[in-house]
């Protein structure tokens, strides 16, 4: 019976501390290249990919069959809010960018 006793108190012990601010803590997380629109700002065609790399930093992903395609990738997710995607796509022809595409997607 005492046993019977102390499994109910952990038990409910461990349900209100499961329920509690003490419980599990959220936090943002992000991941990838934070994309900065006074950065984005300073991107112009025709420059070098030297230039891009000195502004925005290395790509998180670049295509092996077209290492001309730079992409720059952010992601951030808060517990209760939905995720967000920034995607910078900057394209090179000779050394030089041809164009800069930025897309940003909200899950619902």
């Amino acid at each position: 019976m005492k046993s019977l006793k102390l499994y109910l108190i952990c038990l409910i012990f461990t349900l209100l501390i499961g329920c509690s601010p003490l419980g599990p803590q959220y936090r943002i997380i992000q991941q990838g290249n934070i994309i900065n629109p006074e950065q984005m700002g300073q991107l112009k065609p025709g420059m070098s990919k030297v230039h891009v790399t000195n502004i925005m930093g290395t790509p998180l992903t670049s295509d092996l069959f077209n290492p001309n395609r730079w992409e720059y990738v952010y992601s951030r997710e808060q517990f209760r809010k939905p995720l967000v995607l920034e995607k910078l796509i900057v394209k090179f022809e000779n050394d030089q960018i041809t164009s800069i595409t930025f897309e940003e997607w909200v899950g619902d």
